[in-house]
């Protein structure tokens, strides 16, 4: 079975003398060091997180979002009319993010994530993924003091993913996933999603889906799957009962199924990975099926998220696509 990660990566090294972006980060707010020498610093990692990831045996691999400091902090930093506000915490993590403040109307200033995309995939021998913000989770962890709406809000976002969208087809993306944890909280904006997405997309000859963590998604499970996308990433160690809705899953469609715990360092039990994936495969073809964590592994010390990523993988090449049906 093929295996991917969901997005964001450790931007501290375990080993003693390794690179430490966090700091450097806080240097360069304190004018410690350089933009020249951040900006080194943030080449080192992003290559250091791709090796990992290749090294551990992952087939579909990203930047590890080295440059973000939140999910929302690429478009919160690069559209006009959008800057990052005061921090809120991100879900029930420990973590916290700089809550975006929409003041007026928005566009694209610079790209969000092509010229991260070319660095990444000018180093990595294997097909760099994608990750942006979604449209409904970045008006859910927005502030907005100018649209009228929630609606008009997330149509305005769309608009500028698609034109990402293009930009990254153009530097030769071939797989683009948009994260959105808070999907299931907005049942009613479903029809909305809907029509974002086929914006988003329109025209968009690659993979493409959505992938969402943290939380279930009974409330929209019977509408979710019939999002204009290709495939979609579900976090089934959070919600493991979300299993059980997997029944509506349609054909053709891949499933990115998160098993593996990105908030623990804990090494999954072989046997019970082999069970669940057994009971998805019920409903869903083994060339149509890979694994992941369930979130991105940022959580994590950089030793663990490795040992996460080659358990994952080790498991992996044992579970063939006639072995998963």
């Amino acid at each position: 079975m093929l295996t991917t990660v969901v997005g964001n990566y450790p931007k501290i090294a375990s080993v003693r003398d390794g690179v430490n972006l966090r700091q450097a980060i806080n240097d360069a707010e304190k004018n410690k060091i350089s933009a020249e020498e951040l900006e080194e610093i943030c080449q080192k990692t992003i290559i250091r997180t791709i090796n990992d990831q290749i090294s551990s045996g992952v087939d579909i691999v990203t930047d590890g979002q080295i440059r973000w400091l939140e999910l929302t902090y690429p478009m919160a930093t690069s559209l006009i009319s959008v800057h990052p506000g005061g921090l809120r915490r991100f879900y029930n993590n420990n973590t916290y993010y700089r809550r975006p403040q929409i003041t007026g109307l928005i566009s694209r200033n610079t790209d969000i994530a092509t010229t991260e995309y070319r660095f990444a995939a000018a180093h990595s021998e294997r097909p760099i993924k994608a990750v942006l913000c979604g449209p409904i989770t970045f008006c859910d962890l927005s502030d907005n003091y100018y649209y009228k709406s929630f609606d008009k809000l997330a149509e305005a976002v769309a608009d500028v993913l698609a034109e990402e969208v293009m930009s990254l087809i153009d530097a030769g993306c071939t797989s683009i996933q948009f994260d959105e944890p808070s999907l299931p909280l907005y049942p009613k904006k479903m029809e909305l999603a809907a029509k974002l997405y086929a914006r988003i997309f329109a025209g968009a000859r690659i993979e493409h889906g959505l992938y969402i963590y943290f939380n279930s998604i009974a409330p929209i499970s019977r509408t979710l799957f019939n999002l204009p996308v290709t495939f979609f990433g579900l976090d089934l160690v959070s919600h493991p009962t979300d299993m059980d809705l997997l029944r509506q899953f349609p054909a053709g469609k891949s499933l990115i199924a998160g098993l593996f715990d990105g908030r623990n360092i804990m090494l999954e039990n072989e046997k019970s990975i082999r069970s669940a994936v057994d009971r998805i495969a019920d409903v869903i073809s083994g060339d149509h099926l890979l694994l992941s964590p369930s979130c991105g592994l940022e959580f994590l010390p950089q030793k663990y998220a490795v040992a996460k990523m080659a358990r994952m993988c080790e498991v992996a090449k044992k579970l063939t696509p006639t072995q998963a049906r």
